[in-house]
């Protein structure tokens, strides 16, 4: 199983250049697909009317055999997500609750590609700093195993860790 150290995942998150809307963008997406585990499909098929800031802040995701889960994010993770909403102009504005949260350059939804595209960008970028703290072998299934195995190794039950991660 393939998974980042978190120093790793450190470094990986610290690659987008959050001065530009773009980098805000991949930051949001990267922080997002580790802190909720989420599958690369429940990730593009996120809706604005899925995420809640309001305390607990929760993502809703909706996975495999049309199961949907409510995930708590941790609050730096919905400051991010709070801030690149502002900065789409989503928040406390009800006519875009169905838009895509993560959009590609032409206003589409990402592809499952245009995610992996965006996550090998990065770990190529990071790839000489920090070598050894990079997985063999990373898609964005790669980051739901780190967030699985950060959760166990800091002492989650797994009947917790299944809840999260959406397993049966």
């Amino acid at each position: 199983m393939n998974y980042f150290s978190p120093e790793g995942l450190h470094l990986l998150l610290g690659q987008p250049d959050t001065s530009n809307p773009k980098g805000r963008r991949d930051h949001a997406l990267l922080v997002l697909l580790y802190d909720t585990a989420a599958r690369v499909q429940e990730i593009i098929d996120l809706r604005v009317r899925d995420v809640r800031f309001e305390q607990p802040a929760t993502v809703t995701l909706h996975g495999k055999g049309r199961k949907t889960r409510i995930v708590p994010v941790t609050a730096k993770t919905a400051s991010i997500m709070e801030g690149y909403f502002q900065e789409k102009g989503w928040i406390g504005s009800s006519g875009m609750l169905d838009f895509p949260v993560f959009m590609n350059n032409r206003e589409c939804k990402l592809s499952r590609a245009g995610v992996a595209y965006i996550l090998s960008k990065y770990v190529k970028s990071m790839s000489i700093e920090g070598s050894h703290h990079i997985p063999k072998s990373v898609s964005p299934h790669c980051l739901r195993h780190t967030k699985a195995v950060h959760l166990l190794r800091s002492g989650v039950p797994l009947i917790y860790i299944r809840d999260i991660l959406g397993h049966a």
